[in-house]
């Protein structure tokens, strides 16, 4: 036998054995000629940054390195350790990755694979690699989006194995010969199990507790869905009573187990044991193979998959290796991917796939040792000068679009994000990955004299021939590259976030990197814009996001020479939002400071102030090996390059972002800025006014206490008063890098108004083109100098087009991002770096009180209503915190406290009774009416309506005494308030009312009441909105009091009454609600004989004019007057007339309420046709509506709360229509989806409503179990 000799060094290995499982690998490692570690061979050792642990040895004449993953199963695990592999094993030019999978028991046509059948992949299929929607997983499909490519040398070998039948017999012959041979050395760990333990049960035969004795509850469970017992998963099939009734007959397994038989009957002719053991012979199937991060459990999953992707296997680490390393799946079938699994078959399984690969490396020609590189090879130039990162956290979706772009010939691609987000290192480590097989030059694009830089080395490193003139290195270059006789190159392009640097008048640069079709480049930028222009367009950008929280925290605890605690380092990476500079920052702060800071101590150092956090991200102490010398290595430093960019390119756009930095980061609604371009001094806070004064002087004189002043809602004088703040102010310079002793930057020159021109004459004609018209807003002076009463805004069109250029100047370079539709999202350093850069800029208080006035335009504006209204509080909740001393913003700061402290009750309705809640809520009330007496005065519009919420609060606490001292406070200021704050004290007597009611001093709530109905209606008439309400809380009472046939005649005015012209829609609400009070009142206080009278009444007056009466009442099923009634007669035992009343209720409701308009429009049309007589089996194409009304509750678009009521409609006329099943899934579904919603949530009033909406159908179908029978609607018990 030839002797062979032991590999000089690691160069000399071209082959890898990859295992992920310790069994899989001593099958590997059993079958190898000779281990060169323990026969003699040096020490090869392995490369600086490499984590993984080797084996070397030798099959055939291959030198073969054995790798155990060093984590767990999985692609992440794999893709890890294959890239630590090509550092150390550079000339490996293929993997094989051996071990054990899940096989498809019957794959198609007559193919059967059974236990112990060993798989060869011909291509993989990363079946759970694509995109999530609300109907499902949708897998990416595609050349770009798959694993498709073997490299020819792999794809020529697996094109014999299937095409001739020499290399099959080959294969065949030589793996059995390897597989007695690896039986023989070990007979107990690799002798073919017993075929009758091979079984393969229908798909949907699942895995749990059978016997009927066993009480468990997975035991009843039938649904692919349902749970199974987690001692049932560990258990056998036969301990759990798995039956063979449910077992699939399979031919080949048949004749396995009969030759498996007479290989133990002593009177089987010797001759025919050659034919028993070739029936136990493995079979070998080439086929698709799928892969993914997640054990295959489930048969009907399984073969779903196999039959849409046309996969005979499935397994976990092939997806994770094939990027990297040309690659082979050689697995073994232990089990067949359900949830029956088999562990007896895992050795023996092991070791065919074992002998399958020695065969195969068998069949594969050894490489010339001195030629490892392929014919022609020579060593690639490099000329990068960073090395590899050792604590790199590998994101394999990146990679593998990387690795995928540079296959397409000529290809240039960008990766785009903030400064920070990893671009670069993204690029290095693709570099070290392909710099055995490509040259790599790395150029600095950060201005054009560092890429003229680092062409000049590049052309040192080439030795190319030059005459020192610039021009001559650029054509040299270009010649260099154009050349495809010098072989593979990849250029890296790193920092070009200016596109002038390279394309704007000298078009040599450009030249100088052509688009040959053996290269490849790669552009690192911030700004999406400039990288499109040279990539050809968005699908040759990859646009990088954050890195997810558990990668954040291993980059993080990688980094830290102690690791921290697992809660500590969480909170870290949440409040540095992912941004790897941001925590390589931190953790080289904590190394530092060791052990005297934490990550605890660095979490609370960054919330403490800006100071403080302005020294951890703009701190120099860490500095990156790896980032160019023109680059910034800190946080702060980074953002005030690109904060200069802009700057430079689009200054409105910083105004913007000045005006972002103080909304919540995480969802912004689009609609939220449009006061900033289309201010309306409509929607302003009233103002102050005295005669002889500015509407400016006599706000700042009522802000400070000087003058009791009446206020106006005139337009002009709003804007003269609140117009300094949409005047061009001082735009923040961008502050240098902070370093210790560098202070404070200088504030920079004005940057250009964003929304209002200059007036530069009262005269002077406007143009047609311009969005301006005569007299607009502007003028020279400086903040706090008043308006002219003549200004006027932008034109709407031209404000519009605005916010577009200033949006898409901001997500250009990733500062802003679009979440869905109309909602934008800003990464939580973006917001702190903006928010320092005022404050150096002297500049915050300004934008605080601007972005106040937006806020409070917003609360006013027309569609800021509903849901618009409550996706304001989370941008709006901070501001609590805050106790402003300055006049002017506390007037803005009031209202909007007011308006987050109103809706405390939406926010956490579960909560507000408690005791803990309600003090909270006072102790805030309180704050805010202490922070309006200070500075608006006693009298003023918005102190009294704090003073109220205040009295109301100290009734909730049981503070009685103290709230009927505010209440009497309250009505003392009357005869000194002016209009509108007479107008507040109006509406506190009711409030008032409603506290004596409470406290049972009926008497004095009665003579409130009345005595404000009667000024109300001397001073406004009869059928005033306002009016009417006070006769609402006049009735209700009289109601309390007991004198039904008064409260009575009242409602039945009100419910009758013509509401066509009501301004204020929620008081008409607010009166319904009243008129269904009194009506439970009479419910519970009058005997039942007593109550029916009236409230028949009630219900006839509202099923007249249902409109008025009903629409109110949305939420509820059969409408609150019928649900009275039927209680009513309930009460009576009269069930027959009970039933028909919620019947009647539920027709009204559902024809008064109306339901949305959904595309296609003749969806709700045919959805809710009325049931044919033949309408018996359920319809599919119904199931396919269904489906289509719930998609449209996952549309990415902004929904007013009525859109929800009006979607359970849909469910309410269904429900009428007895297609009780489909009512109650589209009820549920709307349920769910408004549980999870980001802005209403569990606690939500509208979700809590729907719920009750959702127990109402369950309630009707317990109580009338005929219902679905249609025999509880008997028309002639209405007795009407």
């Amino acid at each position: 036998m030839a002797s062979h000799k032991p590999p000089s060094s690691r160069e000399d290995f071209d082959v890898a054995i990859v295992c992920a499982l310790p069994l899989e690998f001593d099958a590997a490692v059993s079958v190898l000629d000779e281990v060169w570690d323990t026969s003699g061979g040096p020490a090869l050792g392995k490369a600086r940054s490499d984590l993984n642990t080797y084996v070397n040895g030798r099959i055939g004449g291959h030198n073969v390195v054995l790798v155990l993953l060093a984590t767990r199963m999985g692609k992440v695990s794999a893709a890890i350790s294959a890239s630590d592999l090509r550092h150390s094993y550079p000339n490996v030019r293929m993997a094989l990755l051996v071990g054990i999978c899940g096989g498809v028991p019957l794959p198609g046509g007559d193919t059967e694979i059974v236990l112990g059948d060993v798989v060869i992949s011909s291509s993989l299929v990363q079946y759970d690699f694509g995109r999530r929607y609300p109907d499902g997983f949708l897998r990416k499909s595609g050349a770009s989006d798959n694993l498709a490519g073997l490299g020819r040398e792999l794809s020529g070998l697996i094109n014999m194995l299937q095409n001739t039948e020499l290399q099959r017999k080959t294969l065949r012959e030589r793996t059995m010969a390897n597989l007695r041979a690896l039986q023989q050395g070990n007979p107990d760990l690799y002798s073919v199990p017993d075929p009758a333990t091979d079984r393969v049960y229908r798909a949907d035969y699942r895995h749990k507790h059978q016997a009927p004795d066993v009480e468990c509850l997975c035991r009843e469970h039938s649904q692919e869905t349902d749970p199974v017992c987690e001692k049932a998963m560990e258990s056998s099939c036969d301990s759990l009573g798995c039956g063979d009734e449910f077992l699939l007959p399979r031919r080949h397994l048949e004749e396995r187990i009969a030759a498996f038989a007479k290989l133990s009957d002593p009177d089987t002719a010797e001759d025919r044991e050659e034919a028993i053991s070739a029936a136990l012979e493995p079979a070998i199937h080439i086929g698709r193979v799928a892969s993914g991060d997640t054990v295959m459990k489930s048969g009907v999953t399984r073969d779903l998959i196999a039959v849409t992707e046309e996969v005979i296997a499935f397994e976990m680490e092939g997806a994770g290796i094939w990027e990297h390393v040309p690659s082979l799946v050689i697995k073994g079938v232990c089990d067949y991917a359900d949830s029956h699994k088999n562990k007896k078959w895992q050795r023996y399984a092991a070791g065919t796939a074992a002998a399958v690969a020695k065969a195969i490396m068998s069949l594969v020609p050894v490489a010339d040792r001195r030629d490892l590189g392929g014919a022609g090879f020579q060593k690639p130039e490099w000329l990068v000068p960073f090395p590899p990162d050792p604590d790199f956290v590998e994101r394999p979706d990146i990679s593998e679009w990387l690795h995928e772009k540079s296959k397409v010939p000529g290809a240039r691609a960008a990766l785009v994000g903030l400064g920070g987000i990893g671009k670069s290192q993204l690029a290095i480590q693709f570099a070290h990955s392909v710099r055995d097989r490509s040259h790599v030059f790395w150029l600095s694009a950060a201005t054009r004299a560092t890429l003229e830089e680092s062409f000049r080395a590049v052309a040192e490193r080439l030795k190319l021939s030059l005459d020192g003139k610039q021009e001559s290195v650029l054509n040299q270059v270009g010649k260099w590259l154009a050349d495809e006789s010098n072989g593979r190159w990849t250029v890296i392009l790193d920092n070009l976030d200016d596109p002038s640097v390279l394309m704007e008048d000298d078009p040599r640069l450009l030249k100088a990197l052509p688009q040959a079709n053996h290269g490849f480049t790669i552009i690192t930028s911030r700004s999406v814009q400039g990288a499109d222009l040279l990539v050809g367009g968005t699908k040759n950008a990859y646009a990088i996001e954050p890195m997810s929280e558990e990668d954040s925290i291993r980059l993080f605890q990688t980094k830290l020479r102690q690791p921290a605690p697992g809660e500590d380092a969480k909170r870290l990476v949440r409040i540095l939002g992912g941004l790897p500079l941001a925590i390589a920052q931190a953790a080289a702060y904590i190394n530092r400071k060791a052990p005297r800071a934490s990550a605890a101590d660095y979490v609370r150092i960054f919330e403490e102030d800006d100071d403080r956090r302005a020294s951890l991200l703009g701190g120099a102490e860490n500095k990156d090996l790896r980032r160019h010398d023109g680059s910034s290595d800190t946080v702060l430093g980074t953002w005030s390059i690109t904060f200069k960019q802009i700057q430079s390119e689009r200054p409105a756009a910083v105004d913007l972002l000045c005006l972002l930095s103080f909304f919540d980061p995480q969802s912004i609604p689009e609609w939220a800025l449009r006061p900033w371009y289309s201010p309306d001094p409509s929607q302003m806070p009233s103002v102050p006014v005295r005669t002889g004064l500015s509407s400016f002087s006599s706000l700042m004189a009522s802000l400070k206490g000087k003058q009791k002043v009446t206020t106006t809602s005139d337009p002009e004088k709003k804007l003269e008063a609140w117009g300094f703040l949409l005047r061009e102010g001082t735009a923040p310079k961008t502050p240098t890098t902070p370093t210790p002793g560098n202070g404070t930057p200088k504030p920079s020159k004005p940057s250009r108004l964003s929304f209002f021109k200059k007036n530069k004459s009262s005269s002077s004609p406007s143009t047609p083109d311009s969005p301006y018209t005569p007299g607009s807003l502007g003028s020279t002076g400086t903040p706090g100098t008043p308006f002219s009463p003549s200004a006027t805004t932008l034109s709407s069109h031209y404000a519009e087009d605005e916010l577009e250029r200033d949006l898409e100047a901001l997500f250009a370079y990733s500062l802003l991002i679009p979440t869905a539709r109309g909602m934008l999202k800003m990464h939580p350093l973006v917001r702190h770096c903006t928010q320092l850069w005022l404050a150096q800029s002297s500049a915050r208080d300004l934008w605080r009180q601007r972005f106040y006035l937006v806020m409070v335009q917003n609360l006013e504006a027309p569609l800021a209503s509903g849901r618009s209204h409550m996706g304001l509080i989370p941008h709006l909740t901070p501001i609590l915190t805050e106790e402003p001393s300055e006049p002017l913003t506390t007037r803005l700061w009031v209202i909007l406290a007011h308006f987050v402290y109103s809706s405390a009750h939406n926010i956490h309705p579960i909560i507000n009774h408690s005791d803990a809640f309600r003090q909270s809520e006072l102790k805030l009330g309180e704050k805010i009416l202490q922070v309006s007496e200070r500075t608006l005065g006693p009298y003023d519009k918005l102190t009294l309506i704090c003073l109220d919420r205040v009295a109301q609060a100290l009734h909730g606490c049981r503070e009685h005494e103290r709230a009927c001292e505010a209440w009497e406070e309250l009505l003392a200021r009357e005869e000194d308030a002016d209009k509108d704050g007479k107008w507040v004290i109006k509406e506190s007597r009711l409030n008032y009312a409603r506290y004596l009611t409470k406290q049972g001093s009926l008497e004095d709530a009665e003579r409130v009441t009345r005595e404000l109905l009667a000024q109300r209606e001397a001073d406004l008439g009869d059928r005033s909105i306002d009016t009417l309400w006070s006769r609402a809380n006049h009735a209700n009472v009289l109601a309390s009091m007991g004198r039904w046939d008064e409260a009575h005649a009242i409602v039945i005015t009100l419910l009758e009454a013509n509401w066509a012209s009501a301004s204020d829609n929620h008081l008409h609400m607010q009166v319904i609600n009243i008129c269904a009070s009194i009506a439970l009142k009479m419910l519970e206080g009058c005997a039942p004989v007593e109550a029916e009278p009236f409230l028949r009444e009630m219900v006839a007056t509202v099923e007249k004019f249902p409109e008025n009466c009903l629409s109110w009442l949305a939420y509820s099923l059969f409408g609150h007057f019928h649900y009275m009634l039927s209680q009513c007669l309930a009460k009576q035992q009269k069930f027959s007339a009970e039933g028909t009343i919620l019947a009647r209720g539920m027709e009204i409701m559902a024809k008064t309420i109306p339901v949305p308009e959904l595309n296609p429009p003749s969806l709700l049309d045919d959805l809710l046709k009325e049931a044919s007589q033949e309408e018996g089996n359920r319809d599919p194409s119904r199931e396919k509506m269904i489906s289509a009304v719930i998609g449209h509750l996952q549309e990415d678009e902004e929904r007013p709360t009525e859109f929800y009521y009006d979607i359970a409609n849909i469910a309410r006329r269904l429900y009428v229509q007895h297609r009780v099943d489909e009512a109650v899934k589209l009820t549920n579904s709307l349920v769910d989806h408004l549980k999870a919603h980001p802005v209403f949530g569990v606690d939500h009033r509208l979700t809590r409503r729907v719920v009750i909406f959702a127990s109402d159908m369950e309630w009707v179908e317990e109580r009338f179990p005929k219902r679905r029978q249609k025999e509880w609607y008997r028309p002639d018990l209405l007795g009407m």
